[in-house]
């Protein structure tokens, strides 16, 4: 993927302007929507803040409404970054001006370089069905573009933290590294499916930012898709011989399996494959609870499945 280091170096050089140390201070207050957000805030952060998100593991972002534990958190930051209010609608009167003193950063709305594509009608991944043709927030799933968030987040901490900055530049090239890496991984994985089966069926329209980059095909099935959907899809399940399909931890799987009674019951063979994750991580400790460990637990289930190879 294309290098972002000048990205990099114009972002965050008014900072380190600023970066001459005068006296200790105490960790940056962060508060993010997502623990997408927060994973990455505290690679670039380190011991410069606390960060603590909002929105529980496992709770899908566009479900979930502030607590009053929540405005007491967002009470007492010093920084919020939230992904969009198309994500997290629920928080959105919460993140309002009038509602918070420390200032906001909607990293989808500051990444104006950032190409996003547009939520699709009948989208179950929470947006599209309340606004088809607005963002697809989901941008976490390409890696190459999420990166791109890296430099934003820095910018913002070290505007509060210039003593901090010349560190945070060194933690944000090092995370960008980890993630051109996994960029490169996982074009490696998804390049060895066979081009019959590079069809990923889900219980969640989360993953157009990943398919789109390396022209895999997707479908999403909702759990009340109407009879003739779920046949025409089984055509074409049928025709390219895919061999699996795949339910989304928090998203209804009754689409998917409606779909394989239809090609079971023509003849076919069609398996449900492990869930992936669409708008959550894992939980805190397991093989999904980071990003980069997301990621790559997405990666694997679908290649393995759909006929690839895992790279090493």
């Amino acid at each position: 993927m294309p290098r972002i280091a000048l990205f990099l170096a114009l972002a965050l050089s008014p900072a380190l302007s600023l970066a001459t140390p005068l006296r200790a201070e105490p960790p940056l207050r962060i508060v993010t929507t997502t623990a997408h957000l927060a994973d990455m805030t505290r690679a670039i952060a380190g011991d410069c803040a606390t960060v603590r998100a909002l929105i529980p593991p496992g709770t899908p972002p566009q479900s979930h409404s502030a607590t009053p534990d929540d405005r007491a958190a967002l009470a007492g930051a010093a920084l919020i970054i939230a992904t969009d209010p198309a994500l997290e609608p629920g928080l959105a009167a919460a993140l309002a001006p009038q509602a918070v003193d420390a200032p906001v950063l909607q990293v989808l709305r500051a990444a104006t370089s950032i190409e996003t594509l547009r939520a699709e009608a009948g989208n179950t991944g929470g947006t599209a069905a309340e606004s088809p043709g607005g963002i697809d927030p989901h941008l976490w799933h390409a890696v190459s573009r999420w990166a791109r968030i890296a430099p934003l987040i820095a910018l913002e901490i070290s505007d509060h933290r210039p003593a901090c900055a010349a560190a945070i530049e060194a933690r944000t090239r090092a995370h960008i590294d980890r993630l051109e890496a996994l960029h490169d991984w996982t074009a490696a994985a998804l390049a060895s499916i066979p081009a019959d089966t590079r069809l990923l069926v889900s219980a969640q329209d989360a993953f157009g930012y990943m398919a789109e980059p390396f022209a895999l095909d997707i479908a999403t099935l909702p759990a009340d898709a109407p009879a003739a959907m779920v046949q025409a899809l089984a055509d074409r399940v049928i025709a390219r011989g895919v061999p699996a399909v795949f339910p989304v931890h928090g998203a209804d799987p009754a689409g998917l399996h409606a779909l394989v009674a239809v090609v079971q019951g023509r003849g076919g063979t069609l398996t449900v494959a492990p869930p992936l994750h669409g708008t959550t991580l894992g939980e805190p400790g397991t093989e999904a609870g980071d990003y980069i460990g997301m990621i790559r637990a997405n990666m694997q289930a679908i290649t393995r499945a759909l006929g690839g190879a895992v790279p090493d």
